[in-house]
């Protein structure tokens, strides 16, 4: 078939523009449908991070830009925003306090008290929100935190604060000051004057503090006199002079 119309190109020549003309007479009297008029859909796309909020962080850091400048990925932060209100305190008390700890919990919340150094006066009171479940072993400490509303912004991010929380209340716990104690290879005593008016030395075991003073839980027995100075001069056997103590004056 096909050395017939390359035989006869003219014959060939005929026919393909009988088909051009029958098919541009067919484009113009054959009904043809138009498309239908389609309008692209608009997608907006919104995305929500979770993180901070300018509702709750309340503050934010110096700014690293001037109004104005020309910034871009390569200029880095503008500014920091912290969370202020509430704010969380991290520490880390001794496995030997964990029991402690774990059976106050379990019994109910645990209340801290926040003070700052030098100001025995808790600042803010707060409740232990969190404790870790691994105890690290090499500082044999646990991981722990206290969640305290700072409405007034009194305490700032990487602040160095006193924690003590209240584990249970011993109403007959017997307290010495703590300028009365000392060290000695590893123990703590305290001297107590003794019969004949001489100095003792008394090994002792220590309980919580409360502010200058110290509960202990063995080695005094109520009655006892404390030596609470001129301790540097003190030894076992050493004559002392007692005095009676002198009321504090009254701010």
């Amino acid at each position: 078939m096909v050395g017939f119309f390359i035989q006869r190109p003219i014959l060939a020549s005929a026919i393909a523009a009988i088909l051009v003309l029958a098919g541009a007479i067919c484009f113009f009297l054959l009904p043809v449908s138009q498309f239908p008029e389609i309008t692209p859909p608009q997608v907006v796309v919104t995305a929500n991070y979770p993180g901070a909020s300018a509702q709750v962080v309340a503050d934010t850091g110096r700014n690293q830009a001037a109004k104005g400048a020309l910034v871009g990925p390569a200029t880095g932060p503008l500014s920091t925003l912290v969370e202020l209100d509430p704010v969380y305190v991290s520490f880390s008390p001794s496995e030997s306090e964990l029991a402690e700890i774990v059976g106050a919990r379990a019994a109910g919340k645990i209340e801290a008290e926040i003070s700052l150094a030098g100001r025995p006066d808790p600042l803010r009171k707060g409740e232990l929100t969190f404790l870790d479940n691994v105890v690290d072993k090499t500082t044999g400490t646990i991981a722990a935190r206290v969640t305290i509303d700072n409405a007034d912004f009194a305490l700032l991010p990487a602040q160095y604060v006193r924690v003590r929380l209240h584990i249970k209340d011993e109403p007959d716990a017997l307290m010495a000051p703590q300028a009365a104690l000392g060290s000695s290879q590893m123990r703590k005593h305290v001297f107590v004057v003794g019969p004949g008016d001489k100095a003792e030395m008394r090994v002792v075991t220590l309980g919580p503090t409360d502010g200058d003073l110290v509960s202990v839980v063995k080695g005094l027995g109520e009655g006892d006199r404390i030596i609470v100075g001129n301790l540097q001069k003190i030894a076992p056997g050493a004559p002392v002079k007692p005095l009676p103590s002198r009321e504090q004056p009254k701010l």
